[in-house]
């Protein structure tokens, strides 16, 4: 077995200016949100969890939920305020859009027809629309 690589996630102000360098990860960040204000979620698929929430200034990561709840969700996004979020859930007879609260439970969970490309957040509502999509972006000095 090969040596695992690890990753540290940087954040750093759009105009430029110090990073901030956030725990490392166990397996491979292959996606980064913001949730809120102070905090950054990442995937980060483990034995112990997928999903890891990152606070500003803190040095370690903790999982964002219950890990065995968060395992099938995929593409989470979050309400700019950090209070609602969203994610696609791919399951046998098709995709479903699962809304959540910051908590992390499930409020409503539906079927989506056809083939989803990414859960968009709104102020109001979450949608599979691209034309709703924001982009984030973490500059990074690697």
């Amino acid at each position: 077995m090969g040596a695992v690589s690890t990753l540290s996630p940087q954040r750093g102000p759009i105009g430029g200016g110090a990073s901030t360098t956030l725990a490392p990860g166990e397996g491979q960040v292959r996606y980064l949100a913001w949730k809120g204000n102070t905090e950054i979620v990442a995937e980060d698929a483990t034995p112990k969890g997928r999903w890891w929430r990152y606070r500003i200034g803190e040095v370690d990561r903790a999982p964002l939920w219950d890990p065995a709840g968060a395992a099938e969700l995929r593409q989470l996004t979050f309400r700019p305020d950090g209070t609602l979020a969203a994610a696609l859930a791919f399951t046998p007879a098709g995709p479903d859009l699962v809304r959540l609260d910051g908590a992390g439970t499930v409020i409503d969970r539906s079927r989506v027809k056809g083939r989803p490309s990414w859960p968009s957040a709104t102020a109001q509502r979450f949608t599979d629309n691209p034309r709703h999509r924001r982009n984030l972006r973490i500059p990074s000095s690697a």
